[in-house]
């Protein structure tokens, strides 16, 4: 009976073993979560006082999240980069005319519009209820809200200014920028949704009275059926 007993205290240590052993292995087996979510790498330079940023000159790099690539000759395209500056294919219509007066600007020939978010880019799975007031474009002469861009580069119009900072300046290190959390909802020039946040930015230069040389990494979703405003982009 006594030799009975171990051997059925070993067969259950043993059982016990193998169940443990099951349930340590099986964390390493977690399904990885598959997304639609896709990532624009670009530099961009500014030529100019990095204080003066609306008197910058320099090439703006369009990009359409339609196609996910620049568009160097296209007006198919949704923002503009150069620099801290971002602009959208779409003008105010209090503004009129077809630019807000910065060098080199490209034209606007679309009805894209913007609005910011202080969640992640994660958690912003839809654009249903977001009001169309809350929408943006870049105005002529700052138009009807006081302001030029839809994106904001700093410094704000004062506190009657609307539009949120995706940036601020490091107290340590002024020239350091870092990133708020923040995600875009755009309006696409061609009528679909699509989520951006940047994830990423690096000035690569340091004479900052002549040029900025930056280095960005944005995280975007672009939801293929028009009209559509669910941003969920895990598959």
């Amino acid at each position: 009976m006594k030799k009975t007993g171990i051997l059925l205290t070993k067969a259950i240590l043993v059982l016990l073993f193998t169940t443990f052993t099951a349930c340590s292995d099986s964390g390493d087996d977690l399904p990885v979560v598959k997304t639609n979510t896709k990532t624009l790498e670009i530099t961009t330079s500014a030529i100019g006082d990095q204080t003066q940023t609306a008197k910058q000159t320099g090439d703006f790099q369009k990009f359409s999240f339609k196609e996910g690539a620049l568009e160097a000759t296209s007006d198919a395209w949704d923002f503009a980069i150069r620099g801290r500056i971002f602009l959208v294919n779409g003008l105010s219509k209090y503004g009129g005319g077809e630019k807000i007066g910065l060098a080199n600007e490209p034209t606007r020939t679309q009805n894209v519009a913007v609005c910011e978010g202080n969640d992640m880019f994660e958690t912003r799975t839809s654009a249903l209820g977001l009001p169309d007031h809350i929408y943006k474009q870049d105005a002529l002469n700052m138009g009807y809200e006081n302001y030029a861009a839809a994106i904001s580069w700093l410094p704000r119009r004062g506190d009657a200014d609307p539009r949120e900072t995706w940036y601020f300046r490091s107290s340590q290190n002024r020239e350091l920028l870092l990133l708020k959390p923040m995600v875009f909802v755009f309006k696409t020039h061609d009528g679909h949704f699509a989520k951006m946040a940047i994830k990423s930015i690096v000035r690569t230069n340091t004479d900052f009275d002549k040029k900025e040389d930056i280095d960005y990494v944005i995280q975007y979703y672009y939801n293929p059926e028009k009209g559509n405003p669910n941003l969920d982009e895990k598959i």
